[in-house]
């Protein structure tokens, strides 16, 4: 019982981990959101356990958190579909690579390995959440003190009835490096499940860095 306890709690704060650094890279309030969030990390946490510890699904449960962050901020958030994908995908490149960035160094003083990408209740994996967690909440803070971020997606809720036009320069740049960024990190996460830890955090920083350069450009055309 403790132990379930433990992995839903770690759980929950993953998920606002993962939503609060989205968030906060794109400048968008969190404080306005936080019954929904948590109501969101609560629901999260129980996917998560039951894809892990019942259906031993470990890489289903990877790539369950964007997605259902991507249905809090469109369907209850209502940002549109675009600006949603664009704040799911650079929250979870910058916390892929937190989490990645902490595996490599376990790895390099003779711990990871097999156990931590398909088992939940090892301490290596509670490392890897607890110093993940904590490294996404400090990141999160320096964007809100020194009001850092990207500022092109205005706060919710969106007027759908305004069309973007995917077709402008802005936009057609980052529309495809969100694709990009997504396809890549879906293939990280593959990569990771089979050990291939090596090539991970190149991959993981070129979707980032894809991603954020074609967004410091639709910044600055905002401007």
């Amino acid at each position: 019982m403790r132990g379930i306890i433990i992995y839903v709690l770690l759980g929950m704060l993953d998920f606002l981990a993962l939503a609060i650094l989205a968030f906060s890279l794109n400048r968008l309030p969190v404080w306005n959101y936080k019954f929904e969030l948590l109501i969101s990390a609560i629901f999260a946490a129980g996917v998560s356990f039951i894809l892990r510890m019942m259906l031993q699904a470990a890489w289903v449960d990877l790539l369950i958190q964007p997605v259902l962050l991507f249905i809090l901020m469109r369907g209850v958030l209502k940002i549109k579909s675009f600006y949603s994908a664009v704040a799911v995908v650079s929250g979870y490149a910058a916390y892929f690579l937190i989490q990645i960035a902490v595996l490599q160094t376990l790895i390099v003083f003779g711990r990871g390995g097999e156990i931590i990408v398909n088992t939940a209740d090892a301490s290596d994996v509670q490392t890897i959440q607890l110093v993940s967690i904590a490294s996404a909440y400090f990141l999160s803070a320096l964007f809100k003190i020194f009001n850092l971020g990207f500022s092109y997606i205005t706060r919710p809720p969106h007027d759908f009835a305004f069309r973007e036009d995917y077709r402008s320069n802005g936009n057609r740049g980052l529309l495809l490096s969100v694709l990009v960024a997504g396809v890549t990190l879906a293939v990280a996460v593959v990569l990771l499940f089979h050990l291939q830890t090596i090539f991970l955090l190149p991959v993981a920083v070129a979707a980032a860095g894809l991603l954020y350069f074609f967004s410091s450009r639709r910044d600055q055309r905002d401007y």
